[in-house]
């Protein structure tokens, strides 16, 4: 196998309900409260593909698989290996898909078999399916569409609509919008917790983040940040939210189990993009009118590096083994790549 994805085939049935998995390379049980659970809705019978990252390196890899019940009891543990071993191969660009007006924002299904396009100018959004990269549907959502986020167990895309500060809410099994959640002035950027429990949507008009429950889709608290917030990521245990201040040049970061901001971090000149290591180690903000990235250390939320990067930095991503940063530059057409080793 040379994919560091894999799809294992997950199945369980309990007379109370099935209310959760939890996916490890550890073999220790994981305890029913932990945020590394992966909800589902209470079904007494089962059955999914889901996707997981292994660790970095080559080699035998064991997954682990648990599940809990609506009361919190978790089942004994199945697990499965396979053998790891990575190839390289040469990039080319294999097609180009024609989808609305103004591209912006992209989000993919967990599995990888659809892609959800965001397009500004046309109100809409282009769903892509990659088997083939054929545009299979479009869909309608509200005015000025921008961010786009998939729920880990890939049943609804949120798409922020900024004319008109709403959400949408779009059901992967039929492609509908089945809800439009009104949130802050401009809503931007937006972050799920790696267990689908919230949303955090930064609102670049009113500086606020909006947080979403996703269980009824309601608006449960609205957060006080910086000036203009753009950017918005998640740490991978859901205890964090890094949001990135355009304007005052600052990171918020709210703690999730009170939604309080916990700390504001002075970083570069219009902090745009922000992306956070598999890890939850560093967090990376580019910094537009700087020409840099703010690298910061989430164990004492210091700033330890700032790099210099291409005209106008936007976008910022990580690779899924943390071992490189890409940062889209817009000013002069290129894209940095920052070599880091976790």
């Amino acid at each position: 196998m040379s994919s560091k994805y894999v799809t294992p085939t997950l199945s369980a049935t309990d007379d109370t309900g099935v209310f959760g998995y939890n996916v490890s390379e550890s073999s220790t049980t994981p305890l029913a409260t932990l945020s590394s659970w992966m909800p589902i809705a209470a079904t007494t019978d089962y059955s999914a593909d889901v996707q997981f990252l292994l660790s970095t390196g080559e080699g035998e890899k064991t997954v682990y698989v648990w599940f809990k019940d609506v009361a919190g009891n978790v089942s004994g543990v199945v697990s499965d290996t396979i053998v790891l071993s990575i190839h390289s191969y040469p990039y080319t660009v294999v097609n180009t898909i024609f989808v609305g007006d103004g591209p912006r924002g992209i989000g993919v299904t967990p599995v990888g078999s659809y892609v959800y396009v965001t397009n500004e100018g046309s109100d809409t959004v282009s769903v892509i399916r990659t088997s083939d990269n054929t545009v299979v549907d479009t869909i309608s959502v509200g005015n000025y569409p921008i961010g786009v986020a998939v729920t880990p167990n890939g049943s609804y895309v949120y798409v922020t609509n900024a004319y008109d500060d709403t959400v949408s809410v779009i059901r992967i099994s039929d492609n509908t919008v089945v809800n439009s959640i009104s949130v802050g002035d401009y809503p931007n950027g937006v972050a799920i917790t790696h267990n689908g429990s919230y949303i955090y949507v930064a609102n670049s008009d009113d500086s606020t983040v909006s947080t979403i429950q996703t269980s009824d889709n309601t608006v449960v608290d609205t957060i006080s940040v910086g000036v203009t917030p753009y950017g918005v990521a998640v740490t991978p245990d859901g205890s964090y939210v890094y949001v990135a201040n355009h304007q005052d040049d600052s990171v918020s970061v709210i703690r999730t189990s009170d939604n309080a901001v916990a700390n504001t971090i002075s970083v570069g000149s219009n902090p745009n993009g922000v992306a956070i290591t598999p890890n939850g180690s560093h967090v990376y903000v580019a910094n537009l009118s700087a020409g840099t990235v703010s690298v910061i250390q989430t164990s004492d939320n210091s700033l330890e590096d700032t790099i210099s990067v291409g005209s106008n930095p936007r976008g910022v991503a990580v690779t899924p083994d943390g071992s490189y940063v890409y940062v889209a530059n817009s000013n002069d057409d290129t894209v940095s790549v920052i070599g880091f080793s976790e």
